[in-house]
């Protein structure tokens, strides 16, 4: 999960709505929300390098070539941005 903007510590997940991740933070109590992307994995406003990508989705394909496929699919959704060094995640 995810870091608590007040504190430092770890977010709890209470749930979802839409593409709004709501969490509590374990230390503080603080709740917190944080956008997600429409690319499981992965959080807005982040780069990720391939080989980061793969890390996260590598165990859903079969081979290499679906991998580059399905990165594309999501730059057409408007998820991912190609940037210097990798992907960044927008959306």
């Amino acid at each position: 999960m995810s870091e608590c903007p007040a504190c430092s510590g770890e977010g709890d997940e209470m749930g979802k709505l839409g593409l709004i991740l709501w969490q509590r933070c374990r230390a503080c109590g603080m709740e917190f929300s944080q956008r997600v992307s429409k690319a499981p994995g992965l959080v807005i406003g982040q780069t990720y390098t391939y080989e980061q990508i793969k890390a996260e989705w590598g165990g859903h394909f079969a081979n290499d070539i679906e991998l580059p496929v399905s990165i594309q699919a999501y730059v057409d959704k408007g998820a991912l941005k190609k940037v210097k060094g990798g992907w960044e995640c927008i959306g």
